[in-house]
This record gives structure tokens, C-alpha cells and sequence, in this order.
């Protein structure tokens, strides 16, 4: 009978991590009688039961199959519970070791919680049963790409779109990969790729913006990444994109204001004075570091650092 070689591991890690709590200090007490200590246990016991109970899926068959157990794994997985989803997707593995759909359910899981190793196992569990799985190469590549394993991932992913055009997470990746070696336009055609597919997602556009900013197209630039915005308006990192390519722009209030939208005004006026830094305007990078320590001088300890090399170059460029 097949159990996935990191199961067990696996199972404990999340658990482990499910079950992590700070201390409540003085008011805790240790409980030393072993009778009390297997009452608490009971329980314990009693209370995960009755919440299983209102989370499982009420329509299982008296029989559970491979496929109830992924349905329950799968519900599991929406209300955020790792640990149970993890637990029902073994079990399905159990009863049917060469259901596809689970090993990348599970390795897709293991992925998003930083366990790459385990998932690795998972994505190469379907590519041995199944070599041409498109979801397989993708899976791999991702991992891959995770470990800093640039080359295969670009391999596996490339694979992944050969396969299957319409994996959109393959196409967002290989837009990173080709951003990271200069490859601005086969960056921005994968990008438009994800976007045709997943229309919705706003990483795509940001990551788009990005590459054509660092193309030098500013005006596409600030169009992909306002629509990134509107598509996750609380995510700071693409308000700061947007910032970085109005100051580009020579828009500096408004550069100023979305820095400012990505945590606040100290740190707005900091990545201003970098901005200002990289265009060789020193007097204006001081400034801009100055008003930073004025408005939060408890917290900028590395605005003063900025500041101080500011002025160095500053000095060092009026004496030239």
C-alpha cells in the first residue's frame, strides 16, 4: 500500500505549526497529575472531534473512496486547515497511489507552506506515472524556481507551456526568469501571456509594469501597474512601483503620494531619497532623508546611514 515518502514528516510539520501559541505568562499553570494531565487529553480529543464533524463534508459515502477522501482534502484545503488537507489527501493516496490530482494538490500545498523539498517528491511522483503532465513540469519548475535552481526551473517550465499554453502560473514565471537575465520582451510577451489567460491576477500586471519600466517604457509601465492596483489595492509593494515610475517621470508629488500609500510618509520620503540617489541628485537625496528622520527619528536609524552617505557623495561631487 503507497504512502507519499514525506507524509508522515509532512503531517507533523503542519501540525506543529497548527499548534504553535504563545504563552499567556504567570497565568498558565503546569499541570502535574497524570490523571488531570489525561483528562486535559480527553478533552482536547473531544473538542477536535466535534469540529471535524462540522467541517466534513457531509454527503461522504459510507465507504470513503480515493475521491471522497480528495473531497475532503479539498475542503479542508479552502478553510485554510493545512494540517487536515494534508491528512485527507494521504489518505486518498492510500487507496488509489496513482491519483495524479492529488499529488499535485498535495505538492501544490507543501509548496505554498515553504516545504519545497516535499513537494518536489510530489511534482516527480506524477511526472514517473505521467511524463508528458504539464501540471507536473510546472509544479517542478516552481519548486525549482523556490530553490534558486534558475535553469532547470526554466527548463521544467517551458516544458510545463509546451504542454499546456494555458498554465498561467508557468507563463508568470518564466516572465521572472527572463526578467532576471535581461530578457525584457520575452519577459513582457509571457506576462501578456498569464494575463490573457488569468485576466484577474494582479501579479501578472505588476510584474509586467516592472518590465517595462525596466525597459525604459515608463507609460506602459504606469498603465500595467495602476491596473495591478486596482486589482489589489492594498498591496504596498505595487503602490511603490507605481511611486518609483512617476518619479521616473519627473511626477514627484506624486511619486510622493503612492510611496507614501506603500507604509507611510518616512518611508515615502527614504525611497525618495534613494530615487534621487540613483539619478546622481545628491542634495535632493539628503533632503529627502532629512525630512524622513524628521518625521519618524526613533525608527529611521537607516535614514540617518542614508543621509550620512548622501552628503558624502554630495561633498565628494563638489569637490570634483
Amino acid at each position: 500500500m503507497y504512502v507519499s515518502r514525506f507524509f508522515i514528516a509532512t503531517v507533523t510539520a503542519l501540525l506543529l505549526c497548527a499548534g504553535c501559541a504563545s504563552s499567556s505568562g504567570g497565568n498558565s499553570k503546569i499541570v502535574s497529575r497524570e490523571s488531570d494531565y489525561q483528562k486535559m487529553l480527553e478533552l482536547q480529543k473531544q473538542k477536535e472531534a466535534l469540529a471535524m464533524d462540522e467541517q466534513t463534508p457531509k454527503d461522504l459515502p459510507s465507504e470513503p473512496t480515493a475521491e471522497s477522501y480528495e473531497r475532503m482534502g479539498d475542503s479542508y484545503a479552502r478553510q485554510g486547515n493545512a494540517a487536515m488537507a494534508v491528512i485527507q489527501y494521504g489518505k486518498s493516496l492510500k487507496l488509489d497511489p496513482g491519483r495524479v490530482t492529488v499529488h499535485y494538490k498535495l505538492g501544490s500545498l507543501c509548496l505554498a507552506k515553504g516545504m519545497t523539498e516535499q513537494a518536489l517528491i510530489e511534482f516527480e511522483e506524477i511526472l514517473k506515472r505521467e511524463p508528458e503532465n504539464g501540471l507536473g513540469y510546472q509544479g517542478k519548475g516552481l519548486a525549482l524556481l523556490k530553490k534558486g535552481e534558475v535553469a532547470d526551473a526554466k527548463k521544467n517550465l517551458a516544458r510545463a507551456v509546451a504542454l499546456r499554453p494555458d498554465l498561467w502560473q508557468a507563463h508568470l514565471a518564466l516572465g521572472t526568469i527572463y526578467d532576471r537575465e535581461g530578457r525584457f520582451p520575452e519577459a513582457i510577451d509571457e506576462y501578456h501571456k498569464a494575463i490573457a489567460i488569468n485576466p484577474n491576477g494582479a501579479a501578472a500586471f505588476n510584474n509586467l509594469g516592472m518590465s517595462y519600466f525596466l525597459s525604459g517604457d515608463y507609460k506602459r509601465s504606469l498603465e500595467a501597474l495602476l491596473h495591478a492596483m486596482k486589482l489589489d489595492p492594498s498591496n504596498s509593494r505595487i503602490s511603490n512601483n507605481v511611486g518609483m515610475v512617476l518619479f521616473k517621470m519627473g511626477r514627484k508629488e506624486e511619486a510622493l503620494r503612492y510611496l507614501a500609500n506603500a507604509r507611510d510618509q518616512a518611508t515615502a520620503y527614504n525611497n525618495l531619497g534613494y530615487l534621487y540617489m540613483s539619478e546622481g541628485k545628491y542634495q535632493e537625496a539628503t533632503d529627502a532623508f532629512d525630512k524622513a528622520i524628521q518625521i519618524k527619528p526613533q525608527f529611521y536609524e537607516k535614514a540617518q546611514e542614508n543621509l550620512q552617505r548622501a552628503k558624502a557623495l554630495a561633498d565628494k561631487e563638489a569637490r570634483q
